[in-house]
């Protein structure tokens, strides 16, 4: 390092969804950085006793033992003169799931730097990585920026592009991002950390797209009778792990599709999605044809094989 930067960087880290704990867990394994604080999301009432929870980022840093300052603001501004005591160089942020107020962006003496899982500008937003299958790219990426107040508009430090496999759903391809995004603190970030005549790249703003937690509402996830079996197949991955792509039988309510199989293009007979018995396999009907349902689970049931469901057939 530069005799400037012969100490580590003072880091804290923002982040709450499970994309950031390979981020985090790589600034603690580093020798180049010193992590001083951890703002999290609130931990949340979940499940049928509204038991509370805490993110992804605090179980991580619970099942570590980690001795560390954790604060869980429910408004991350109230925490402004805390941070200013701290001192710290830089603030890591991925995967947060609030509006970071400007005066906190920009309060370390070196700025803020965002994660994201897209090739910003592309999917500017909080579903990145769900929207990614939902259209059917074939690529995506992380990028690393630094900060702005306007969503995911800050110019771009470096960016790592991977594959989005066939078989991908949200929860492999958010973990193949974090593990991406990981091997980025000790080299990317760094590189820009300790040059002080790194040149950043603006964001070409007129190609930005966006994405919003409600385009993963849990009605954008119901697979209908008139939907393409590309885009069906799409949504069983990109609704996992949540809000799970979802079905509705006129007699067993909603029936969660966790996985399917082929699909056989045919003419249907009737004008409404249901369930049939081909070959000892369990199939749904869409307009188009019939798709094979291999893990499914209807309402107040365990998800299961499709062998233990074929009673959803008419």
């Amino acid at each position: 390092m530069d005799d400037q930067y012969s100490k580590k960087f003072k880091v804290g880290f923002i982040g709450s969804g499970y994309f950031g704990i390979p981020i985090l867990d790589k600034i603690l394994d580093s020798k180049f950085y010193e992590l001083k604080v951890v703002i999290t999301q609130p931990d949340k009432p979940t499940g049928r006793y509204k038991q509370l929870e805490g993110t992804d980022i605090s179980k991580f840093l619970d099942n570590k033992n980690f001795k560390l300052t954790i604060l869980k603001p429910y408004k991350i501004k109230d925490l402004e003169s805390e941070l200013k005591q701290i001192n710290l160089d830089l603030l890591v942020v991925a995967s947060y799931g609030q509006i970071i107020p400007e005066k906190i962006i920009n309060l370390p003496k070196l700025g803020s730097v965002n994660f994201h899982g897209s090739l910003l500008p592309k999917f500017r937003g909080a579903v990145p990585v769900q929207m990614a299958i939902l259209q059917g790219c074939s690529t995506t990426g992380v990028t690393l920026q630094k900060m702005t107040f306007e969503m995911d508009a800050g110019d771009i430090i470096a960016q790592r592009m991977i594959s989005i496999d066939k078989d991908d759903t949200t929860e492999s391809l958010m973990k193949n991002l974090g593990d991406t995004a990981s091997l980025m603190v000790d080299k990317e970030l760094l590189d820009y950390l300790q040059n002080p005549n790194f040149k950043l790249i603006q964001q070409n703003h007129s190609l930005a797209t966006y994405c919003y937690k409600s385009d993963i509402d849990k009605s954008k996830a119901q697979i209908t009778f008139e939907k393409p079996f590309e885009l069906v197949e799409r949504m069983v991955r990109a609704f996992f792990p949540w809000p799970i792509a979802w079905v509705l039988h006129k007699k067993y309510g909603m029936i969660k599709i966790f996985k399917i199989g082929e699909f056989v293009q045919s003419e249907s007979e009737t004008s409404e999605l249901h369930f049939i018995k081909k070959n000892k396999k369990l199939y749904m009907q869409i307009k188009e044809g019939i798709i094979e349902v291999i893990e499914l689970q209807a309402e107040g049931k365990k998800r299961d094989n499709f062998k233990n469901y074929f009673f959803l057939v008419d």
